[in-house]
């Protein structure tokens, strides 16, 4: 089974704020599920995997300006 994590650990990973952790579950862009104490538990691989999709690669031909 995935690892999972609090919101608090995701967005440390991420850089971003417990809102913003709620939003990208609520969007389906990492997975999660709800506890009896109705928290989130963040999987770890679906935020690692979301932030891998984020990254830019150093091969890209992009300009910026």
């Amino acid at each position: 089974m995935d690892e999972m994590i609090t919101t608090t650990e995701a967005g440390q990973l991420l850089g971003v704020s417990n809102q913003t952790i709620r939003r990208l579950v609520h969007n389906g862009k990492i997975v999660a599920i709800r506890t009896e104490g109705d928290k989130f538990r963040v999987s770890k691989n679906s935020v690692e995997q979301y932030l891998k999709s984020r990254l830019v690669s150093p091969d890209s031909q992009t300009n910026v300006q």
